[in-house]
């Protein structure tokens, strides 16, 4: 049974991978360790299963005490809703361990959105596919998987003039470090959003060292929860050192815990424990970096990067704040724009808290649960006011880079604006990514491929960069290597929306109807599955199926996606239509219109005489996308 998918038990349904169970209006959330635990009682099928057994599988050699153990349970039953006294799930055998009272069956995996970075512009928009959305579910199997499947893409080096990129290439010159998420050792778990939070402002301090390959929080995180030394990760994710470390909060007192270890030898560097007050925090990050900076001999030719000082206890808010909203509910992102406000009210220099309201909003818009117009304005004069504060902010730039390009439909300012970002932070994969995305909306098709490949080396498990790698691929007509893309993105993550879709694209467009068939009935996006079908059905020459598919896209997604059904209707040949549909997708303002330039979908249109003058009228002509500056200098890959 594949429980990591999903199973119900009882009247909840279990979505491992997503740490939630959910039954009917109702929904809670468990930490990964507890999962785990309640995965572990599962599987026993009603044996009673040994504390000891739970501990050795779960937290192995590391276990000091069953305390963590009891915990988890705790909060299983907290969640479940079950009792000590007269248990439903979770009955406790004393002296000996647990019993799972309730059999599980399985059900059919959900696909899930999580935050991610900020990527310009993102194929197929529409649906739950959206900019700057990115979905982060690792299997749990992937300690396995990832070591094969790092560079499985096979980027080639692509030539821009004198400049060239092979995305394989190991680095062996400059330091490369990964920082895991920090341990959670507060007696209360709600204090997970703290270490998270810790751990991620820790390592983007380390990545504005120049010298230093920091790997991006995505893949950093997917080793979350999991029992892994630090040489695996090391030699899965090719760095030469691991910081790891735990964090203990109670009230004011903070207590950090950090180590440095060189993965070649699996030895300890530097160890060191910061017995501080929340006042201190900032102080306690600056004294980690620099001590990793000092350790790795990192040479820097200007200031020491630091963290900038805030109100303690804003800076709180806003990690938690941070956590909700990559839960992606509606209610998480009302949750998490009040902490955010709440921030604001005790220090409103926060540039960091502004730049996260943007994102709020701007991912209200995305998911249609605030008005365009008012998310996008919201989400506008926040950026500006983060950047009024900080105008180094790259993340503020990306997203004002987003709303340009996709709302505005400016690509002038959206060209400024990452050219800003990438300028600030050119070794962030998400600046990285952003730059590439905008290379591509250009038509500039080698210079993005390039870029997005470096983006690839550098957060090696995110599955949007890899997708989006991959439909740059699909663009240029390199279909052997979009296909390799996609199907490294479902190793990473099988419930990935339009993976599948975007696989079965590539597969018709190589001429393997078969193999296109299969892959968009496995499409688990109603509207990307109707999409894909409508076009598959046409080349086959069903063409029964092909309208009833197309019906049903129309009446269901006339409004979420007038640019796919254009695009549908033009690879159909039917240019009337087709035309239709894109004049229906200007007037929605599909944020698909970005990539129309360089679209292969579009190919059985583009000789109509209607085509040039439609472009123009939206500026993608390649004249006028030409003609627009945008100067990305390709990083060396260190």
């Amino acid at each position: 049974m594949a429980l990591r998918d999903g199973f119900t038990l009882g009247k909840w349904m279990i979505y491992p991978l997503q740490g939630r169970l959910v039954s009917g209006g109702e929904e809670q959330r468990v930490q990964p360790k507890s999962m785990d635990v309640l995965l572990c009682l599962v599987d026993a099928a009603g044996a009673v299963v040994e504390r000891d057994t739970v501990l050795r599988q779960i937290w192995g050699e590391r276990a000091q005490s069953d305390e963590p153990l009891t915990r988890c349970i705790g909060e299983l039953r907290r969640a479940l809703g079950d009792s000590t006294s007269d248990p439903e799930y979770i009955l406790t055998v004393p002296k000996r361990g647990y019993r799972m009272l309730k059999a599980a069956s399985e059900i059919d995996p959900v696909p899930i959105v999580d935050q991610g970075g900020d990527v310009a512009t993102q194929s197929r928009a529409g649906f739950q596919i959206r900019p700057g959305v990115l979905t982060i579910v690792v299997l749990a199997s992937i300690a396995v998987a990832i070591g094969a499947i790092l560079y499985a893409v096979k980027p080639q080096a692509v030539d821009r003039g004198n400049a060239s990129l092979d995305a394989q290439v190991v680095e062996t010159r400059n330091p490369s470090i990964v920082v895991l998420p920090f341990l959670n050792l507060s007696s209360n778990e709600e204090q997970e959003y703290f270490s998270d939070g810790l751990t991620e402002e820790l390592l983007n301090l380390l990545a504005r060292f120049p010298e230093l390959r920091v790997i991006s929080r995505s893949s950093a995180f997917s080793y979350k929860g999991r029992n892994v030394d630090a040489r695996t990760v090391a030699e899965e994710l090719r760095v030469s050192h691991v910081l790891e470390g735990s964090v203990r909060r109670s009230g004011k007192q903070v207590r950090v815990t950090a180590q440095l270890i060189n993965a070649a030898s699996n030895t300890q560097l530097w160890s060191e424990t910061y017995e501080r007050t929340l006042d201190d925090i900032f102080l306690t990050q600056d004294d980690i970096a620099a001590k990793v900076a000092d350790e790795l001999k990192i040479q820097l030719l200007g200031d020491r990067p630091t963290i900038r000082e805030h109100n303690p206890e804003a800076y709180a808010l806003v990690l938690r704040a941070r956590h909700l909203g990559r839960q992606f509910t509606p209610e998480s992102f009302e949750v998490s724009i009040a902490l955010l406000k709440q921030a604001l009210g005790l220090d409103p220099q926060y540039a960091s808290a502004w730049d996260e309201l943007s994102r709020m909003y701007r991912r209200q818009a995305g998911q249609g649960l605030r008005p365009a117009d008012e998310a996008y304005a919201l989400s506008r004069n926040a950026a500006n006011r983060a950047l009024a504060l900080d105008p180094m902010l790259a993340s503020a730039h990306r997203s004002l880079a987003v709303i340009s390009l996709n709302f505005d439909r400016d690509p002038v300012t959206a060209a400024s604006h990452v050219e800003r970002a990438y300028s600030v932070e050119p070794t962030n994969a998400n600046s990285i990514s952003g730059a590439a995305s905008m290379a591509g909306a250009l038509g500039r098709l080698g210079e993005a491929i390039a870029l997005q490949e470096h983006a690839v080396a550098r957060d090696p498990v995110n599955p949007l960069i890899n997708t989006y790698l991959g439909t740059l691929y699909l663009h240029a007509g390199r279909f052997d290597e979009a296909m390799a893309a996609y199907q490294t993105t479902l190793i990473l993550n099988p419930s990935y929306i339009g993976a599948r879709f975007l696989l079965g694209e590539s597969l018709l467009l190589k001429g393997d109807l078969g193999a296109a068939l299969e892959a968009m009935q496995q499409e688990a996006d109603e509207g990307y599955r109707l999409i894909g079908l409508v076009m598959v059905y046409h080349a086959l020459g069903d063409a029964v199926a092909s309208d009833q598919a197309l019906a049903s896209l129309i009446r269901q997604f006339e409004q979420d996606a007038p640019y796919n059904i254009a695009y549908t209707l033009g690879y159909r040949g039917e240019a009337d239509r087709a035309f239709e549909w894109l004049d229906k997708a200007v007037a929605y303002n599909d944020p698909g219109l970005t990539e129309v330039a360089t679209d292969p979908l579009f190919a059985g249109i583009r000789n109509d005489p209607r085509w040039l003058p439609f472009l123009e009228s939206i500026g993608k002509s390649r004249e006028q996308l030409a003609a627009i500056e945008f100067d990305i200098t390709l990083p060396e890959l260190p």
